[in-house]
């Protein structure tokens, strides 16, 4: 438990005689608000920065790419009118069911566009979601206190979310193709 931020507890179930993490319970003080499954888990860990390699998939016309994020760093601050969320993340590719050719640097660009369209997305929905559910997980209420010593605890569950998390495919050990021009 810590001062100035909500508490919440991992949910462990039991599946034929084994221990699952499944999801995370959330409170407001001392009331039980509610769950978040295991996908907006790991949303809530990057927040946090204390991630360790989640993989996300994203769908192109019935055939798949997963990343797993590798290195990277958000930062989330708190103004009077919105939330602000940044960052970097890398990554590398996982699964290619579309056979993108990763030497293209033009495939790359598509794919990191996409995952940090997706990322931001989802990242935006779990804000919305802990907004909705009152549990300051996060901690925005000791944020916005630090900053400007007003005591409010309720401001950001009206803020509006401004999510700007960047992606990129690490690409260390890619070969790429050279073109000589004679």
């Amino acid at each position: 438990i810590t001062f100035g931020i909500d508490t919440s507890f991992s949910n462990i179930k039991l599946n034929n005689k084994e221990f699952l993490v499944d999801g995370l319970s959330i409170f407001k003080d001392t009331d039980f608000k509610g769950t978040i499954d295991n996908e907006n888990v790991k949303l809530f860990n990057i927040l946090r920065n204390k991630y360790q390699r989640p993989a996300f998939t994203k769908d192109y016309d019935d055939k798949n790419v997963t990343i797993t994020l590798l290195t990277g760093k958000s930062n989330i601050s708190i103004t009077s009118k919105e939330i602000n969320i940044k960052g970097k993340l890398s990554g590398k590719i996982m699964d290619n069911e579309i056979d993108a050719n990763m030497r293209n640097l033009e495939a790359i660009k598509t794919i990191n566009n996409d995952f940090t369209k997706l990322l931001n997305k989802k990242i935006y929905n779990f804000m919305k979601e802990i907004q909705s559910k009152e549990s300051d997980i996060l901690g925005l209420s000791k944020m916005y206190y630090e900053k400007n010593r007003i005591k409010n605890d309720n401001l950001w569950k009206n803020l509006d979310i401004n999510s700007n998390i960047n992606f990129k495919i690490n690409k260390n050990g890619l070969i790429y193709e050279v073109k000589y021009e004679n």
